[in-house]
């Protein structure tokens, strides 16, 4: 792969830096069929294939131009220092049974896109949008092109049942805490992407509210340690 580094060190305009730089990329090139923005901290994959781009492939995506992928969120596992890989070392998550409520990020197809935000993206006006989270059925369909203002406004409602989890074509696991060294040290101290309203709002109770360990959920560990294996053994990673 290619990685295009771009350093801006102007604060709260996150989603003004994506505009910027990222979507005058994706629309030179022209070559990226999706585009799924992702912070360091968010793990997007496909649970029952090898590659993200296999489940893109499903019928059940036809017709499809933005995909809101709900969020795993999990806390610290009790770890005081994080571990050398975040997805070893945190394997403990919010229990859905008891707090339905999450959020979602979009993977959305390049030449749809009209404007990048953090979370959804707007759509080109004349596009259909088909928000999915649950293998084969969809949640959500709705057309914005009498919309005014070109907004996905159909985004995932927040619940997401456990039952729906196993059939998941893709999810994020969402891994904000890490430890609470790191979210002490470094995340509480560095601000808000896009509100300096919120620059200390990470304190004490939203390390509480947050840490929340009470499903263990080893899914995407288990699956990196396979490819660890299978590298150490010659074997070829798809």
């Amino acid at each position: 792969g290619v990685v295009t580094l771009y350093t801006n060190d102007t604060k709260y305009v996150q989603d003004e830096l994506y505009n910027r730089y990222v979507l005058r990329w994706v629309r030179k090139l022209h070559k990226s069929k999706w585009l799924i923005i992702g912070d360091l901290d968010e793990f997007m994959y496909a649970p029952h294939h090898t590659r993200i781009s296999d489940a893109l492939e499903l019928p059940v995506i036809n017709g499809c131009d933005s995909i809101q992928v709900p969020w795993l969120h999990y806390g610290t596992s009790g770890l005081d220092v994080s571990t050398p890989s975040i997805v070893q070392g945190n394997r403990m998550r919010v229990d859905y049974n008891k707090h339905i409520m999450t959020n979602s990020k979009a993977i959305t197809r390049a030449k749809r896109i009209y404007s990048l935000r953090t979370h959804k993206h707007l759509l080109k006006k004349t596009d259909s949008i088909v928000n999915r989270i649950e293998c084969g059925k969809i949640l959500t369909t709705h057309s914005a092109q009498n919309h005014p203002n070109r907004s996905t406004y159909t985004n995932l409602d927040g619940r997401l049942v456990p039952a729906m989890i196993p059939q998941l074509e893709l999810r994020v696991n969402h891994y904000p805490l890490q430890s609470r060294q790191f979210f002490f040290n470094v995340k509480a101290k560095r601000g808000d992407a896009g509100n300096a309203g919120k620059d200390n709002m990470r304190n004490a109770d939203y390390f509480l509210k947050y840490d929340r360990n009470e499903y263990y959920d080893d899914e995407l560990a288990k699956r990196r340690s396979a490819r660890t294996i299978n590298a150490l053994n010659g074997k070829k990673i798809k």
